[in-house]
């Protein structure tokens, strides 16, 4: 790009865009199999950035967390518990008791 802006004459690149683009893939393509170092910085660069990502995304996920216990306190749970047997079949097996003992001993 350098060159072909200092020195226009003769042409570095072709004139035609589609053949320029063509040209730059292959381009990228053998830079690619020859400079694996720089490829590399690329992929460490990447890599540093998903790991940036997902460490806001657990931080994020940490204060949630860290929130859901004061949550819990301050939310009221009422649970009913029965203990025993409730008063109306009580009543009921009685009366069915004092029925067979009347008329068992008749």
């Amino acid at each position: 790009m350098y060159l072909d802006e200092k020195y226009p004459e003769p042409p570095l690149l072709p004139c035609d865009l589609h053949i320029r683009a063509v040209n730059f893939q292959a381009m990228s393509i053998v830079l690619t199999g020859i400079q694996p170092h720089q490829n590399l910085a690329v992929l460490a660069d990447s890599t540093i950035l998903k790991l940036m990502e997902e460490r806001s995304i657990s931080s994020q996920h940490r204060q949630s967390l860290q929130h859901e216990p004061a949550k819990l306190r301050t939310k009221k749970i009422v649970i009913e518990v029965h203990i025993g047997l409730p008063l109306l079949y009580v009543c009921i097996v009685a009366f069915i008791n004092i029925v067979t003992g009347h008329c068992l001993r008749t």
